[in-house]
C-alpha cells in the first residue's frame, strides 16, 4: 500500500495450521514493523445471503497488465467438505485464479473469509451437463485466521 517491499530475509517465521495441513492459509511474521498501512478487521460471524465484496488480480485475456477486479456477491451456502471436514463459504460471484488469498469483505468492510478454492467436478468431453465443470467459488472462514493467530490449529 505504501510502496514498501519485503524479501525473504524480512520474514521471521511462517505459521501454517498443524492440525489441518489442507487448510490453504498461512501467517507470515516479519522481522520489522509495518507502518502507515490500514489494517482490515476480522469478523468471525456471517450469515447466508450476506452481501460480500471480493477483490483480486486474476489475469484478463488479451491485456498486458494486472487489473483489480471487484466482485460483489452473497454467501450462498456454508457446506462442510467431506475431504477435510472443513466448513467453507460458498459465494455467488464467479472467481478465478488470481482471487486466491483475497479477503472476503462484508458490507462493513470486515474480513469474513479468504478465497481459497473452486469446487468443481471433473467432467468428460462427452458429458452433456457442462455446468458440473463450472463449479462454485469457496472461501475459508475468518475464524481460522483467529485460530491460527492464537495457535489453536
Amino acid at each position: 500500500e505504501n510502496g514498501d517491499e519485503y524479501t525473504q530475509t524480512d520474514i521471521k517465521q511462517v505459521i501454517v495450521p498443524k492440525q489441518f495441513p489442507e487448510l490453504d492459509i498461512a501467517l507470515v511474521e516479519l522481522n520489522k514493523n509495518i507502518t502507515n498501512i490500514t489494517y482490515l478487521n476480522i469478523c468471525p460471524s456471517f450469515d447466508l445471503l450476506e452481501e460480500v465484496l471480493i477483490m483480486g488480480y486474476p489475469p484478463i485475456p488479451r491485456t498486458d497488465d494486472s487489473y483489480l477486479i471487484a466482485n460483489k456477491g452473497e454467501i450462498s451456502s456454508l457446506p462442510t467438505l467431506y475431504s477435510s471436514e472443513i466448513q467453507v463459504i460458498v459465494v455467488s460471484c464467479l472467481l478465478r485464479g488470481g482471487h486466491s488469498g483475497s479477503p472476503v469483505l462484508n458490507n462493513r468492510g470486515r474480513v469474513i473469509g479468504i478465497v481459497s478454492d473452486n469446487l468443481f467436478n471433473k467432467i468428460n468431453v462427452e458429458e452433456e451437463n457442462l455446468n458440473e465443470g463450472i463449479g462454485f467459488s469457496a472461501a475459508i472462514g475468518s475464524m481460522w485466521i483467529n485460530d491460527l493467530i492464537n495457535g489453536k490449529v
